[in-house]
């Protein structure tokens, strides 16, 4: 909260865990900064992993009542705080996806261009099923406690990852004849 009659706020504090840092905050309505050890920090994954924190609020039954959008969403931003890696990885994924669409939105794409953003799509989409799966399996102390029609520590849908990679495959080469129609109308 803001006081009244001020143009924004300023938080600031020592964090301390893996290792030790300053990290300051101010907020208004024309400007927003952070930094970091007293540099700015400019992209956000320089900043996620040395503030590691939860915040629960009433938005949060969402993720169990709510879309598997928000679930997921909830699920990246949290690994991305749990795995370095993570974050980039998911970025490569929405650029891929992105690019991948926009070339099939043009008449008559390139199909080696469409193949190597699918490889891109696919390689990338392992990878972070791969770490989701890790992370649940290294939460194994909370496998019974049920999130939004499936339970933590237990795969979703019974299928193995040979089995998703096909779906995932399959799917993007039906995206891929749909788009086509759509584009030659």
């Amino acid at each position: 909260m803001i006081r009244h009659g001020q143009k924004g706020y300023f938080v600031g504090g020592k964090v301390v865990g893996q290792g030790e840092h300053d990290t300051k905050m101010y907020w208004s309505s024309r400007e927003r900064s952070l930094s970091l050890d007293g540099r700015p920090v400019r992209k956000l994954t320089d900043y996620l992993g040395v503030l590691r924190t939860v915040v629960f609020c009433t938005e949060d039954l969402q993720l169990v009542k709510g879309v598997g959008r928000a679930r997921r969403r909830f699920l990246d931003l949290l690994l991305s705080q749990t795995y370095p890696a993570y974050l980039p990885l998911l970025q490569r994924y929405t650029r891929a996806l992105r690019s991948r669409n926009a070339l099939l939105r043009q008449p008559g794409p390139d199909p080696a261009a469409l193949d190597g953003f699918s490889r891109e799509l696919v390689k990338a989409g392992e990878e972070i099923m791969r770490l989701r799966r890790s992370w649940f399996r290294n939460c194994r102390r909370w496998r019974d406690w049920p999130i939004g029609g499936f339970r933590a520590g237990r795969r979703s849908c019974g299928w193995t990852i040979a089995e998703c990679q096909t779906g995932l495959r399959v799917e993007l080469a039906q995206s891929r004849r749909r788009r086509g129609r759509i584009a030659r109308r």
